[in-house]
């Protein structure tokens, strides 16, 4: 996180979430912008039901950002 927040590249860097986790949430994400297909993209905005209650929350407000 220090490392990316001390980045010029990025700008009003917010932590969302903080602790330790079980395991994580998108096992498979890499850092890189690429386009989904809306129908592929909902899927991921559906919480699975052994999601922590963090990774609900920052799946919620994810939700908030795509339905702006």
């Amino acid at each position: 996180f220090a490392t990316i927040a001390g980045d010029v590249r990025h700008r009003d860097v917010t932590k969302l979430a903080d602790g330790p986790v079980d395991e994580r949430t998108f096992a498979d994400w890499s850092m890189r912008f690429r386009s989904v297909p809306s129908a592929d993209f909902k899927r991921f905005l559906e919480p699975s039901p052994s999601a922590s209650a963090s990774a609900t929350r920052l799946l919620l407000l994810l939700q908030a950002f795509v339905n702006q």
